[in-house]
């Protein structure tokens, strides 16, 4: 289980699908958003119909390049039911296995499943067809009538969807907003070990000098046996819960941890090379 685990969050940490996931939350952003401005249609009296996932994916087929952004949607959202399942099961979000953790996870699994079965009628539409089954999900058209009837119907409706339009565009934003790094960092990105580095209360915040050069010697002495390193300095964040899982004493602080193995030089991550600043930019000569 544990492999698998680390071959999931190795996917998930893949550039390229990080990518595809974000187009996913842009996808359902997008949904959203369709179904918002459909809403405020209806309340302003302009249309009638269905305002669901249904109604969206409709919607977008009959516009110009409605089925160019059909199959944009089908994408991404095939990128992320398949990230959210892997995210639920194995829990690449870090959740923990307590009960808001399995909460979350229950979400994720909830929304895989939602999304999940869009994806046939995604492929109908794009294909040319429809389809005349009734939507189970949430339906403005179905309860517009009754609304309409309750003081002010007409304004809770036009609410509704402005809640689903800004509701759709944060969702788009946080997919772009997503930072897939710091999960990789919990997960010391699969790697077979995982170092905490920590300094004792004692010491002052000088010696992290001192930690800092001891670092540097485990990364290069690792290198010098063929092993890859990545020290990470995010886990310091969860300094309480990485001590109550491992037993560390009170009086130690976690300062850094590193991620330890063998690498895998065929992963695109490891392929990437970031810019350097140059020396002459760093260093004041007198």
């Amino acid at each position: 289980m544990t492999s698998v685990r680390n071959e999931a969050s190795k996917v998930a940490s893949n550039p390229a699908v990080n990518i595809l996931i974000r187009i996913g939350d842009g996808a359902r952003g997008y949904l959203f958003v369709v179904m918002g401005l459909l809403a405020l249609q209806i309340a302003l009296g302009k249309i009638s119909g269905t305002v669901d996932y249904q109604g969206a994916i409709a919607a977008t087929a009959d516009k110009p390049l409605g089925k160019f952004l059909l199959i944009v949607v089908l994408i991404g959202l095939v990128f992320y039911v398949l990230w959210a399942l892997a995210a639920a099961l194995f829990d690449l979000l870090h959740v923990g296995h307590d009960l808001k953790g399995l909460f979350k996870r229950t979400l994720l699994l909830v929304n895989a499943v939602i999304y999940g079965l869009l994806i046939p009628m995604l492929v109908v539409y794009i294909s040319g067809g429809s389809t005349k089954t009734g939507s189970q999900n949430f339906n403005i058209g179905r309860l517009a009538s009754t609304i309409f009837l309750l003081p002010g119907g007409k304004w809770l409706v036009a609410v509704v969807g402005a809640a689903l339009f800004i509701g759709g565009l944060f969702t788009i934003l946080s997919g772009f907003r997503r930072n897939f790094d710091n999960e990789g960092s919990c997960n010391f990105y699969g790697a077979p070990v995982a170092i905490i580095i920590c300094l004792d209360d004692s010491f002052s915040t000088r010696q992290m000098i001192d930690v800092g050069t001891a670092v540097g010697y485990l990364v290069l002495t690792a290198h010098d046996f063929g092993l890859a390193t990545c020290p990470i300095g995010l886990i310091a964040d969860y300094c309480d819960e990485i001590k109550d899982l491992l037993n560390i004493p009170e009086n130690k602080k976690v300062v850094i941890g590193i991620a330890l193995g063998y690498p895998d030089r065929e992963n695109l991550m490891s392929q990437f090379r970031s810019s350097r600043t140059d020396v002459t930019e760093l260093v004041r000569w007198i």
